[in-house]
């Protein structure tokens, strides 16, 4: 679905992607390598000032060209070219985003705090559309998959498997209430890539356990606990335990 009119779509789960009204575009699409990392790094930042110099640095690391303001001029001349003049605005020394945008990030923050007020409010249902609806839009893949693993990038990966599984959490606990069966799907699919995680373990064990599947779940903390001794020496906590 297009943004409304006037507002810039910025999506940074994935591959970075920018919809003006006209189609979302990624790649190539959106300029040079160098352009999209500008972009990438501004939409992180979320609105915030970026320093001029902490722009180079991402651009260029340990090798900057000759007059690296100008450079970094000069790309932001070519994003706004591509994606809209008021994209990019230029400050004393920094660059922010511009205009009006949304940021799927940002979203499906929102979302999350939706479905843990309907949690609270005993509106499972809600919860379980609201959580649903920011799984949708974080998706499955690596944040700003075509990024290099630079510590700005790796905090924006960190931030949306966080909410990810967050989103998760909030499905399973709503679900619990509505569909045990789905619940035990949603759980699983957060174990699969993530075994060390004891909150996703926990849900799985509350999923399988409402499901009916009671030896299932002892079976999901016995191979917990098995990989945490083997490879951290350590037990589950006293919440995965109880």
């Amino acid at each position: 679905m297009s943004p409304p009119a006037g507002v810039t779509r910025i999506r940074l789960a994935s591959t970075l992607a920018v919809d003006t009204g006209d189609g979302p575009r990624a790649g190539r699409e959106l300029g040079s390598r160098k352009a999209r990392t500008l972009l990438a790094l501004l939409a992180a930042a979320r609105g915030r000032p970026v320093a001029t110099d902490r722009v180079v640095d991402a651009l260029w690391h340990e090798s900057p060209p000759a007059d690296p303001a100008a450079n970094v001029a000069t790309l932001v001349s070519r994003v706004r070219r591509t994606v809209g003049p008021s994209v990019v605005v230029g400050l004393p020394g920094a660059y922010a985003l511009g205009g009006t945008w949304s940021l799927d990030v940002v979203e499906a923050e929102q979302w999350c705090a939706e479905a843990a007020a309907r949690l609270a409010a005993g509106e499972h249902a809600l919860a379980d559309a609201a959580a649903a609806a920011a799984q949708g839009l974080l998706g499955t893949e690596p944040a700003l998959l075509d990024e290099v693993d630079d510590g700005w990038v790796l905090g924006v990966r960190a931030e949306v498997d966080d909410l990810r599984r967050t989103a998760r959490h909030h499905r399973v606990t709503a679900l619990l209430e509505l569909d045990p069966a789905a619940a035990v799907r949603v759980a699983s699919a957060g174990v699969v890539p993530d075994g060390d995680d004891e909150r996703a373990v926990r849900d799985l064990m509350r999923a399988l356990a409402a499901d009916g599947q009671t030896p299932a779940a002892l079976t999901a903390y016995d191979r917990l606990a098995r990989r945490l001794r083997d490879e951290l020496g350590s037990d589950p906590d006293r919440a995965t335990a109880d």
